[in-house]
Parts: structure tokens; C-alpha cells; sequence
């Protein structure tokens, strides 16, 4: 079924050239066909398209002949689809797949939230302490150490499915805060996942993004949080076939649907945090303690 005309020749082993008939090789350019032989006759059943393709004509294009079963065709197909994923994975594309998210977020504070200690003191809390929250949604914020005044984090954030892969990724930070606000910036980010594709994709993306957290301390309190996220990618091996405009807009939706939630998970625990290191002096103690000891390791 789809199938037309056939085409009923022989093949120059040397050259790969179709001869216009079935006893010897018409080919001339001697450095192109040495031996001047041909192989024995070849049938192929071709389509309609590959007929015109090549200009079959006359009595070639007409002698019956076999052709190569169900099977053996899509297994014939399946073997040039993976040569030719091979083909794409092995040639790096540009980073012409672009990613963008800016979200922003407010927290505003309950009514019956404590008074004093005031929130502008919790925010200017040491940033160490951020490694003692526990986030929801299985992020995890851990402290890696210090560089000067910067204090160095990895943010695991939950998996996350993009097409067929599922991945998790682990973003490198360093946090600055002063008098006014926290900011956050993702120095690199690795994505882990149990697919030996997800190990190549971690050299063919560049990853930035900005977190900036302010916050306000008077009858109405609250918490802000901006995010920029930046990733330029050059897809590779399967991902290739894609059209890039379907990769920008999948890749976007599924950034965007986890940085907000990150962003008002990660908002919720300092509210809960705070009204909690507000009220309740044994955990401030217990808290600085910690938080200590996490600034020694």
C-alpha cells in the first residue's frame, strides 16, 4: 500500500551510481568508478516521490520486481532516524534557544504577625541562616561556604519534566545582602537526572538568573521578590528536530511554572519563619546557635 512504480537496476560498487542498465556501469569518470563493474541487479520498490525524485523513466521504471518486506522497511527507517540523531548530536548548534522568565512575588504579613522583633531586623539576619529553613515542594538550600562577604549556597530545586526528561536542577549561588535588601545570583546551574542524554545537555546551555528580595516594615509589612532567569541553550542530539520556537515555548512554561513556585514556597517559609523567630525567644537562641555553627563548617 503507497507504493508505485519500481525501479529495476543495478548498483556500481564502487561509486554507489545507478546505471542505466542492469550489464555494466555507464559511469566514465574513472576516478569515480575503478573497478567498471556492477553488482548483480537490485529491485526496489519505490514510492511515487522517490520515483520523480530520481527521473525514473520508460522501461526501468516499470519491470516488476520484489520489495523488501514490512519489517525490514521500518527497520530500515528506524536505522536512518538513528544515524541521523547520531549525525545531529556530534555538530553543536548555536545558542539560538532562548529561555526568558521575570516573575515578581509579595508576602504580605499577617495581621496577627509579631510586632518585635521587627521584620526589618529578621531579613538582616546573617544569610548562613538561610541553610536552616526548610523549603517545601523537596527544594533544599545548602551552604557551601563563604567567599569574603558572599555567602556561597546550592539550591536543589524539585524535578522538573521538559519533553521526555525529567531533570533536577543544582544551582550554584552566592548571596549579598545589605541594609535594604538580599540578592541572590545563580552563578551555574547542572542538571542531574538518571538519562545518559541529561549528562550531555549540561554543556549545551549558559544559565544565569537574579533573585532580589525587599522588603517593607511599616502598617502594612511584606516581603517582595524579583527574579530574572536567563538560559540560552544549543540543543542537542534529539532535541535538534524540534522546532525552536516549540523549544522557547515549552522551555519557558516549565521555568516559569518553577520559579513561581519556588518563589512563593520560599516567601511562605520566611513569613512562617519569622513569625515564629519573632514570637518565640528559646528559637531565636537556638537559631543563632545554629546558625553559628553552620558559618564554622
Amino acid at each position: 500500500r503507497g507504493y508505485g512504480r519500481v525501479y529495476s537496476g543495478s548498483l556500481c560498487r564502487t561509486s554507489g551510481h545507478v546505471p542505466p542498465d542492469n550489464s555494466s556501469c555507464s559511469i566514465d569518470d574513472s576516478s569515480r568508478c575503478n573497478s567498471r563493474s556492477c553488482a548483480p541487479p537490485v529491485h526496489l520498490r519505490l514510492c511515487g516521490c522517490w520515483r520523480r525524485g530520481i527521473g525514473l523513466r520508460g522501461a526501468a521504471a516499470v519491470r516488476p520486481a520484489m520489495y523488501l518486506p514490512r519489517p525490514a522497511m521500518h527497520a530500515l527507517r528506524l536505522a536512518l532516524l538513528l544515524h541521523a540523531i547520531d549525525a545531529l548530536s556530534t555538530t553543536r548548534r548555536p545558542y539560538d534557544t532562548k529561555v526568558r522568565v521575570a516573575s515578581q512575588r509579595s508576602a504580605p504579613l499577617p495581621p496577627t504577625a509579631p510586632q518585635d522583633p521587627s521584620l526589618t531586623e529578621y531579613m538582616r539576619l546573617p544569610t548562613a541562616q538561610y541553610a536552616l529553613l526548610d523549603l517545601p515542594y523537596g527544594a533544599d538550600l545548602r551552604r557551601k561556604g563563604s567567599n569574603g562577604d558572599q555567602e556561597l549556597f546550592e539550591l536543589v530545586v524539585p524535578p522538573v519534566k521538559f519533553f521526555f526528561l525529567t531533570v533536577s536542577p543544582h544551582v550554584q549561588c552566592v548571596v549579598d545582602s545589605n541594609e535594604h535588601s538580599v540578592v541572590v545570583r545563580g552563578t551555574s546551574c547542572t542538571l542531574k537526572g538518571t538519562d545518559a542524554l541529561v549528562r550531555r545537555i549540561n554543556d549545551c546551555f549558559d544559565f544565569r538568573v537574579t533573585a532580589e528580595m525587599t522588603w517593607v516594615d511599616d502598617s502594612t509589612r511584606r516581603i517582595d521578590c524579583s527574579v530574572d532567569l536567563a538560559v540560552d541553550v544549543a540543543p542537542p542530539g534529539p532535541f535538534r528536530l524540534i522546532p525552536r520556537r516549540s523549544l522557547e515555548v515549552t522551555g519557558n512554561s516549565v521555568m516559569r511554572v518553577a520559579t513561581n513556585q519556588i518563589i512563593r514556597g520560599f516567601l511562605q517559609t520566611l513569613l512562617n519563619d519569622y513569625s515564629k523567630w519573632a514570637s518565640d525567644e528559646s528559637y531565636r537562641e537556638r537559631r543563632r546557635a545554629n546558625a553559628e555553627q553552620v558559618a564554622a563548617r
